[in-house]
């Protein structure tokens, strides 16, 4: 019987990265958009009990929007996952994990550590296309050793002969 310590790692996949991003973008796209229409369309008594007034209808419509937002980040991450091989994604998971865990305890879902975004989307970009170079791989691997690169490393350049 092998102990978990001695099995071998399996590759990383980003699987849970990308299934979480989708689940969370879906929940609030579907709870923004039916608590928003529930909100503005509901008849008056079922939102104010005591006074049957029409009030909160401005709080429907702004919750109407969120959905609406989250549902355009939801099909935007969705588009972006099926177009990806998956590798790429694989990889672009990966160096976002990367680097938001060494921002944090050891547990990249904090918000209150999360800084640089962009730079970290950027250097995730850069992997996905195969633009890093393997020093960048390097240093991303030391953040996290235990978390082996994903993809395939890239070439080193050759001489050209003249």
């Amino acid at each position: 019987m092998t102990s978990p310590a001695s099995k071998p790692k399996s590759p990383y996949k980003g699987t849970g990265y990308w299934v979480s991003q989708l689940l969370i973008s879906g929940f609030f796209l579907l709870a923004g958009t039916a608590g928003g229409l529930f909100i503005l369309f509901a008849p008056d008594c079922w939102l104010n009990t005591r006074t049957c007034a029409p009030e909160g209808r401005g709080e429907g419509v702004m919750l109407l929007l969120v959905g609406i937002v989250f549902g355009i980040m939801f099909f935007a991450m969705l588009r972006a996952w099926r177009r990806m091989s998956k590798e790429q994604r694989a990889v672009y998971a990966w160096a976002i994990m990367q680097q938001h865990a060494t921002r944090t305890d050891g547990h990249p879902v904090n918000p209150r550590a999360v800084v640089d975004d962009l730079a970290i989307m950027g250097v995730a970009a850069r992997a996905k296309r195969g633009d890093l170079s393997v020093a960048e791989i390097r240093r991303l691997q030391e953040l996290r050793p235990d978390v082996p690169y994903p993809g395939s490393l890239p070439l080193p350049p050759t001489r050209r002969e003249d």
